[in-house]
């Protein structure tokens, strides 16, 4: 026998309740893990197609003239000697909106990586500052994100960004 509910048949709370399952995060600590070594990895685009739109991505934005937005991957821009700004502020960017994304595997503290290690690679590589954050809370932010999981290869650039700002 098949039973059919209507939605007089469920109540305000039971409704609630079953759209807040829907919106829980799926993902998981590994999850999260795999997701920020793989995005890393990952070339820019098209991942930031859509943040690089107010970005000049024609022309080489390299001294080494080379076009970033083509060749690059996130984490060779992070730990590069050489990073575009334009594609820092992408990062940054990216990471800011995925880590409130509860549909990406992205969501939350790896997301953050991305934003905080954006911000160290400018403040270190490029002596610019592409956050209004204070001094404290960078150095905090850097705290943190070396102690993630999955953000191994950005530990020297924290460190470093660290040492800049309390020296």
């Amino acid at each position: 026998m098949r039973v059919e509910l209507t939605s007089h048949d469920l109540n305000d709370q039971l409704i609630s309740r079953l759209l807040e399952v829907e919106r829980m995060n799926v993902w998981g600590h590994a999850d999260a893990v795999a997701a920020l070594r793989h995005q890393l990895a990952a070339k820019l685009l098209p991942d930031l197609a859509a943040l690089r739109k107010t970005a000049n991505t024609s022309a080489p934005q390299t001294s080494d003239g080379h076009n970033p937005w083509e060749s690059s991957t996130f984490g060779g821009q992070l730990l590069s000697r050489n990073p575009a700004l334009e594609v820092l502020l992408a990062i940054k960017e990216f990471g800011r909106s995925q880590s409130q994304d509860q549909n990406s595997p992205l969501a939350g503290p790896a997301a953050v990586v991305l934003y905080y290690a954006a911000i160290a690679a400018a403040k270190l590589r490029l002596d610019l500052k592409i956050t209004q954050l204070a001094d404290r809370e960078l150095v905090d932010g850097f705290s943190w994100a070396i102690t993630r999981e999955g953000a191994e290869s950005l530990i020297p650039l924290f460190r470093d960004a660290m040492d800049d700002i309390t020296t």
